[in-house]
């Protein structure tokens, strides 16, 4: 899987946030399942040693994503 993501998690979320979702769209995001999977991939490279530099940086992308939709959730939940 040597391919780039066409769009970035980043670029995937910011879109879902302009569309101006509702508390219980917000609650029940999940990203779509091409980025589950490249995520994986990632963590497998990671796992074997093999992963690139931009690779590791895709994978820090993923990881800070993940931290603020659980954040995001989690204060979606409390209003």
């Amino acid at each position: 899987m040597e391919f780039a993501p066409v769009s970035t998690i980043m670029e995937e979320v910011a879109n879902f946030l302009a569309s101006s979702p509702t508390a219980e769209q917000i609650i029940a995001y999940k990203v779509p399942e091409h980025f589950d999977e490249r995520l994986h991939y990632l963590l497998d490279q990671n796992s074997s040693g093999e992963i690139t530099r931009d690779e590791r940086s895709e994978l820090d992308d993923f990881m800070q994503m993940n931290r603020f939709l659980k954040l995001l959730k989690i204060k979606t939940r409390l209003q």
